[in-house]
């Protein structure tokens, strides 16, 4: 998978505020942590949920992060299972 695909998972918006601006892939499990460097560890997000993530700690969140990849993803492919 490239990062077109990536995205076009996720309709091109932020798991976590839905927003489809300014998004970046970030990992989920941090690399300094032991994350795996591959998509299924990554997750797109926008540059103000970015930011959030990484000024209260990317530790902090992965559970949260997790959950809000897989609603994404579902919620982007129930879209797209309507067209």
């Amino acid at each position: 998978m490239d990062s077109e695909e990536f995205y076009q998972l996720f309709g091109g918006m932020c798991a976590r505020c839905l927003v489809n601006y300014a998004i970046c892939s970030h990992h989920i499990d941090p690399l300094g942590h032991g994350g795996a460097d591959d998509w299924d560890n990554q997750i797109p997000l926008c540059v103000d949920c970015h930011e959030e993530i990484h000024t209260t700690g990317p530790t902090s969140q992965i559970d949260d992060l997790h959950e809000a990849r897989e609603f994404a993803m579902a919620f982007h492919s129930g879209l797209t299972a309507k067209r």
